[in-house]
């Protein structure tokens, strides 16, 4: 990576949290934000790492299949660390597919929208899942104070282009 630039690689998508009576207070189902994170990079770029709230489990870990998942989600479930946790997303090819996991951590960030709706997971976990085959949704760049964000973002699209052809 460039000097001055941090970047991490993501899996965004859309899902539907199923939780079911015992240990849930009752059945029932929300949407939800799932994020796939590179764990040895995403805290280059993002502070969700540092987000777990106190006595309310842990943050992920590489080779895990638990998520952790927003306080207010959490409370809006009902859910708690050790809770089992059924999603319901579509893989890339949009086949339906259902994830069996469990909370690991709830973490509450300053952003209300993230802590209402988010989850995440290790980019492992959702790679596999949603057969991915090592494609991602998104990077995140983080630029040092001494770079232009806009002169570099232009600089990068140039050199992708060139290196993948103007898709």
């Amino acid at each position: 990576a460039k000097e001055g630039i941090k970047s991490t690689p993501r899996i965004d998508f859309k899902g539907e949290a199923i939780v079911y009576r015992d240990p849930y207070p009752e059945d029932g189902s929300l949407p939800i934000h799932c994020i796939g994170i590179d764990l040895e990079r995403d805290s280059d770029v993002y502070r969700i790492n540092g987000s777990i709230e106190k006595d309310k489990g842990r943050f992920l870990q590489l080779e895990d299949t638990g998520i952790i998942m927003g306080s207010k989600l959490a409370k809006n479930l009902g859910a708690d660390v050790g809770f089992p946790l059924l999603i319901r997303t579509r893989t890339k090819d949009g086949m339906i597919q259902t994830i069996d996991t469990e909370v690991v951590g709830i973490f509450k960030t300053p952003n209300p929208p993230l802590n209402a709706s988010a989850l995440f997971m290790t980019i492992e976990m959702a790679d596999a899942y949603l057969e991915m085959e090592g494609d991602v949704t998104s990077v995140s760049m983080l630029f040092s104070e001494s770079l232009h964000p806009v002169d570099e973002s232009e600089r990068l699209l140039t050199s992708l282009k060139q290196n993948l052809g103007d898709t």
